[in-house]
Formats: structure tokens, C-alpha cells, sequence
């Protein structure tokens, strides 16, 4: 399992996005946001801005014909979802990585959530 995949935690157990003297709910914020972005695109709505659909883009041009996976797959495309959440956060830039990771984490282990990223996936990967 790659660094990817494993949430993120400094030795003292605090998030790496509290270094950046962040809200405690910002992981849950930007977990909410990928849930919905995720909601809405597998239904085929646009929501994705043109900066997210580039980067989705590039996971699908990266790994079209793989099987959904949390690391690559899932955790590159949350990372894509959130690239204006972080683009409008510079300072968040450095935590950027592992929150995305852990993000994704948390999907996968959702049932739910893993099944909207897999049909987004999917949808993705046959156009």
C-alpha cells in the first residue's frame, strides 16, 4: 500500500492541515464537498468546474482500462475534485497531499461513497 493510502498523521497524531493553523472541520468540509461534487457528476451533471474535469482527465488518460482501486485511482481523483479547494487555499498547499489521501481513505471505506467514485469512474473512463 502506497503513502497514498494511509491517512495522514504526524507523530503527535494531529492532522497535517492543523500545522496550516486550520479549522478542525476542514477535512470534514472538503469531505462533504467531494461527496457532493461526486454525487452530481455520477449522475452526469455537470458540476465539475474546468480545472477538475482537466485533472480527471488526466487520471482517466493515466489509467484507462484499470480496475477502481483506492491508490491510484481514488485518491487522484479526489485529488482532481479538490484542486479548486486548495487552488482558492494557497496556504493549504503543503497539506494538499495527505489530505486528499485521507479523504479518499474515507470514501473507500464508505460503501456508498466508494460506489458513487466507482460509477464517476467508470462514466469517466468511457467517454
Amino acid at each position: 500500500m502506497s503513502a497514498h493510502s494511509e491517512p495522514a498523521k504526524r507523530l503527535d497524531g494531529q492532522h497535517p492541515i492543523a500545522e496550516k493553523g486550520a479549522d478542525a472541520s476542514v477535512t470534514q468540509d472538503l469531505l462533504q464537498s467531494v461527496l457532493e461534487q461526486t454525487d452530481a457528476a455520477s449522475r452526469g451533471d455537470d458540476a465539475l468546474d474546468p480545472q477538475q474535469r482537466l485533472a480527471l482527465d488526466g487520471v482517466v488518460r493515466r489509467y484507462r482500462g484499470q480496475p477502481f482501486s483506492l491508490d491510484p485511482i481514488a485518491t487522484e481523483m479526489v485529488r482532481a475534485m479538490l484542486t479548486t479547494e486548495f487552488r482558492d487555499r494557497p496556504e493549504w498547499a503543503d497539506a494538499w497531499e495527505a489530505v486528499s489521501g485521507h479523504v479518499a481513505q474515507t470514501l473507500w471505506e464508505d460503501q456508498v461513497s466508494r460506489d458513487r467514485l466507482d460509477a464517476l469512474w467508470l462514466r469517466l473512463s468511457e467517454g
